[in-house]
């Protein structure tokens, strides 16, 4: 029996996955992402314990198989955290992660500078602190000596594939998150590098996704259990592994990834930088597939907003009293009728992204009265992520020119029915949930099995794979309530909270 095994290093867990040739899960196993508070106030990861959960988790899976079995490995990240590297390949600080805000002043610098649409006409994303080239800018601001002493800068996933033994490069998805991508000459911009005075000597060879980098080394076979000289194949950004994993291979219909984050994707033949793109806070990136590129539109705080709201009740709860689970709020929430709470909640907790980007936004839970619970609560902030889906979706819809008829929905918001009947409610689309819900894990595992010729390329791959385990439709009258509140309610609070949010940061009052 033939394996391969993709890795999913992502905000909240670590993922792993198994998979026969056909996507068929022959093992899974997942641990936390230990994200700690540093020194400047904002979220990193340590890469050497980065490293450990990541070994910790290989090993567990091939406990479950015969290593002589697996074909190949590849990984998937989150998209724009990174580590620089000193010459020995030692990591010279902690992974910023990429909704960490300590680089606003530069995103902010490169506004004032150059303007958004300067930097989307070569990038294919606008200035934020999300982006590598922010984050870089702000070590070289803070910590000069970081800067000096580095040899290379690697994102996450092109990291641990070093660790394996693999050579240090980038992958094409993951450049296009730097911000120091050129995607009109298909490198990375010395213009944007140079303007930044970032050295783009750190910056490492650019390799397409699914291209065998090297193989497993033996200090890594024994942490790992993997076999030494198991092939290391790129990955890519973890949102365009799993639209791989889910056939998104062109504009016909679209993935919701869900998870911490949440991205609306879908797959064109060619980039797109026309700035009304760019306006909307949609972006433009190198898919995982070869010649292949993506629009991309979603929220940086999907998954993240319940998972803020259980934080927040459990921290009322007593110390000796068991926290509460996901499926109880999920349960309780599932007990009303459409927008009938009285409450908004706007997912604003990490800024807003399209259609209306801004990343000084703050979330908001507006109407509350004192007879309103927990129950109300997380029911409204799952029908304010929904809303602002709807508003991604609409976006996307406008830039193509014509109707996605349905959404592939993968990641943790693709294990909840109740969820996703939401989802199909207010945007009036149909769900497929695949037979594989971890998507990111298989999309990797897919890009391993292309390094290794298991598959001719990543279409072969995709069609080999994808099956379809159920499909959620939408409530015709349930539909209509939701648009009405999206049009009346939803869509006005944008401007008005834009204001309310202004007077706040004006008035210092954070």
């Amino acid at each position: 029996m033939s394996l391969l095994i993709g890795i999913d290093v992502g905000t909240t867990h670590c993922k792993g996955g198994v998979y026969d040739y056909q996507g068929k899960e022959c093992a899974f196993l997942k641990t936390d992402t230990q994200i700690r508070w540093d020194c400047a106030g904002g979220a990193v990861i340590d890469a050497n314990t980065l490293w450990e959960s990541v070994c910790f988790l290989v090993k567990g899976l091939t406990d479950k198989v015969n290593p002589k079995d697996i074909d190949a490995i590849s990984v998937a990240s989150m998209a724009e955290a990174g580590v620089p590297l000193d010459r020995h390949g030692q990591p010279l600080y902690p992974i910023i992660c990429w909704f960490d805000k300590r680089s606003q002043p530069q995103s902010d610098w490169w506004v004032k500078n150059f303007g958004p649409r300067f930097v989307f006409e070569i990038t294919g994303v606008v200035p934020s602190y999300k982006y590598t080239l922010t984050k870089l800018m702000w070590l070289k601001a803070e910590h000069p000596q970081i800067i000096t002493k580095c040899c290379t800068w690697l994102c996450v996933a092109d990291y641990i594939c070093y660790l394996l033994g693999g050579k240090k490069v980038m992958n094409k998805s993951l450049a296009c998150r730097t911000m120091a991508f050129d995607l009109t000459k298909d490198a990375y911009s010395r213009e944007m590098l140079e303007v930044a005075g970032v050295p783009h000597q750190i910056m490492p060879p650019i390799v397409e996704s699914g291209q065998v980098i090297g193989s497993v080394s033996a200090l890594a076979a024994r942490e790992t259990g993997l076999l030494q000289g198991t092939p290391v194949v790129t990955g890519g950004h973890d949102h365009v592994c799993g639209a791989l994993a889910t056939g998104i291979l062109t504009d016909e219909y679209a993935l919701d990834s869900s998870g911490t984050a949440e991205a609306v994707i879908v797959a064109l033949n060619s980039p797109r930088l026309d700035w009304e793109i760019g306006e909307k806070g949609l972006t433009v990136g190198h898919h995982v597939m070869k010649d292949m590129y993506y629009l991309m539109g979603g929220m940086s705080a999907s998954g993240a907003s319940v998972e803020w709201f259980k934080s927040f009740v459990e921290g009322k709860k007593k110390e000796n009293r068991p926290g509460i689970s996901y499926n109880t709020l999920m349960s309780e929430a599932a007990n009303f009728d459409p927008f009938s709470t009285g409450l908004v909640f706007v997912p604003y907790l990490r800024g807003s992204g399209a259609p209306w980007p801004d990343p000084s936004r703050k979330g908001a839970i507006l109407g509350l009265r004192d007879y309103h619970g927990q129950a109300h609560v997380t029911r409204a902030i799952l029908e304010g992520v929904s809303f602002q889906l709807r508003a991604a979706v609409l976006a996307i819809q406008e830039v193509l020119g014509h109707q996605l008829d349905h959404l592939r929905v993968t990641g943790g918001g693709a294990k909840n029915k109740m969820w996703l009947q939401l989802k199909a409610d207010i945007t009036g689309k149909h769900f497929e949930v695949p037979q594989v819900e971890e998507a990111s894990t298989l999309g990797a595992a897919l890009l391993a099995g292309v390094g290794a010729g298991v598959y001719e390329n990543g279409k072969q791959a995709a069609h080999s794979v994808y099956r379809v385990k159920e499909t959620v439709f939408p409530d015709k009258e349930k539909h209509r309530i939701y648009v009405k509140a999206f049009e009346d309610v939803y869509v006005p609070l944008q401007k008005i909270l834009g204001e309310v949010d202004r007077l706040i940061t004006s008035s210092h009052l954070e």
